[in-house]
Order: structure tokens, then sequence, then C-alpha cells
């Protein structure tokens, strides 16, 4: 009984082993050549939404990347106006149909991030359930967040930008 025990932990222990092991390290920020400001978009690990989808990234209508959950890209860019545009590959949600204008000002380095709105959170509504002698509140869970589903943009700062690609995949620039 105790060898099979044994070899029961023991092949609990070696599949274990075998999961991929995302690095953990910080990312090595690269400054951006004269002339131009670096941008690292990602797809946070903490976004729950349409993780199995990888959108694809367009900078002034040209293809960048295809964004897998907990993924980024670094793309250089010259000082001026820019389109950001997300859009779903065939079979993924229209939830990735969104666009953004910005404009770099300064050779500088810039951080954003994408957002999916409608992400689950705990919703608690209570039922009152009434016993002889007894008033009960019965908590009811969803994961509604009341908000309309759709990806979006948003810059932010360095620390968190640098402290949030860490442990992300890199997925190079077309």
């Amino acid at each position: 009984m105790k060898a099979i025990f044994l070899a029961l932990l023991l092949c609990m222990i070696s599949g274990c082993t075998t999961l991929p092991v995302k690095p953990s390290q910080p990312v090595s920020i690269i400054n951006p050549a004269k002339g131009n400001a670096a941008i690292y978009i990602f797809r946070s690990e903490l976004d729950q939404i349409r993780k199995l989808d990888s959108p694809e990234l367009f900078i002034d209508g040209k293809l960048i990347a295809q964004l897998p959950h907990a993924s980024y890209t670094r793309v250089e860019l010259p000082i001026g106006k820019h389109t950001l545009k997300l859009s779903p590959k065939k079979d993924e949600s229209e939830i990735w149909n969104t666009e953004a204008a910005f404009e770099l000002t300064q050779e500088d380095i810039y951080f954003v991030t994408i957002w999916n709105s409608n992400q689950p959170r705990k919703a608690v509504a209570y039922v009152p359930i009434v016993i002889p002698g007894l008033l009960g509140l019965l908590p009811i869970y969803g994961a509604d967040s009341g908000m309309e589903p759709g990806a979006a943009f948003e810059a932010v700062d360095r620390e968190t930008g640098e402290f949030s690609l860490t442990g992300l995949i890199y997925v190079p620039a077309q």
C-alpha cells in the first residue's frame, strides 16, 4: 500500500514540474532612437475577459502585432499624432473593435494597457429569508460589472508600466 501511495505522490510531483514558467525578471526598457518615442502596449494578465483571443493591433493603419492575453509589444514612432486600433480576428468577439487617437509630444517612453471594461467582480445582492422567529439574508453572487463590454486603451505611468510588463510574453512588432 505504501508503494502505491509513494508512486502516486511521485507522479503528482513530477507532473507539476512540466508546467511552463513565465519569466519573472523585469523587462529591459529600451530608449527610443533620436526623434522617436517608444510605446510599450500590453494586455495585462489581470484582464479576465476573452483570454483566448489575440486581437490585431494596428498603428496608423499598419498591422503591428497580434496580442494574446498577458503579452506586450514595443513600437517606435516619430513625434506627432497617431492612431491605435484593435480589431478582432475571425471568430473573435467584436468587443475588440476600438480605436483611439493620441499624440506623442516628446522623445520618451510611453506605456499603454488594453483593458476590457466589463471585468468580473463579485456583485452581491441579498434576498431576505423569513423563517418564523428569524430573519436571514441570503447572499446571491454574480459577475456583472454593470458596464458595457468593450476594449479600451489606457495610458499608465512608467512605474506601473514596467511593473505590469514583468512576466508578460513579448510579441515582436511586424
